[in-house]
């Protein structure tokens, strides 16, 4: 079993910088550009599909 932690991209803080964390899980609408650049985060980097969010919003 693996646990990853699910955060927004512009989460504050970030968990990620100060706790050993193997993977991170961001929604791919809010990584439209260089997500690794805007985690600052070398790790295991999940992506989920945003399918939810655009069902809501259109």
């Amino acid at each position: 079993m693996r646990v990853v932690l699910g955060s927004p991209i512009n989460a504050v803080p970030k968990p990620w910088l100060y706790f050993h964390v193997p993977a991170v899980i961001v929604n791919a609408l809010e990584a439209k550009r260089d997500p690794r650049a805007a985690l600052a985060y070398e790790g295991e980097l999940w992506l989920d599909s945003g399918g939810y969010q655009i069902l809501k919003k259109g």
